[in-house]
């Protein structure tokens, strides 16, 4: 069965404040010597932590929204390298060029060559940052392919 209980910093800080409150209800026997455990130093700590989590959950959004544009910018590169291989394939390209080709457009796509090609490893996920250089536009070819799809 799932647990249902919620964790996380908010949580943390309302359970925070909660024993806050509960000092609150000792009233003037709650004195300790202790500034750290005091009551205005503990608001003071609550006050930090809601805004820490504030921080937190704005940090997050930011990234979601980066991660979003990412993905959205990648979004073409997987169509683009079947059409490169495609096109490489229509030339006079040497088997090899072709057959490397299309090794890379597999780590584009985030695919197997077969299922049962290594059992110890997961499928490979594509890596945004590692698609850039999958497919060598240095090469001439490569290029030259690369603008007759353009246009």
């Amino acid at each position: 069965m799932a647990s249902t209980s919620e964790t996380g910093h908010a949580k943390n800080v309302a359970n925070f404040e909660d024993m806050i409150s509960f000092c609150n209800g000792y009233g003037g026997s709650y004195n300790p010597s202790k500034i750290a455990i005091q009551i205005p130093s503990l608001n003071t700590l609550r006050t930090n932590a809601e805004n820490a989590v504030a921080d937190v959950n704005a940090a997050n959004t930011a990234f979601i929204n980066a991660t979003n544009a990412r993905q959205i910018a990648f979004n073409p590169v997987k169509p683009l390298a079947t059409r490169l291989v495609n096109a490489l394939e229509a030339t006079d390209a040497t088997d090899e060029l072709i057959k490397d080709a299309k090794t890379l457009n597999r780590k584009v796509q985030g695919a197997r060559k077969s299922k049962g090609q290594n059992p110890k490893r997961h499928q490979l996920h594509p890596i945004h940052l590692q698609k850039i250089n999958r497919f060598p536009f240095h090469n001439k070819a490569m290029t030259a392919l690369l603008r007759m799809l353009e246009s």
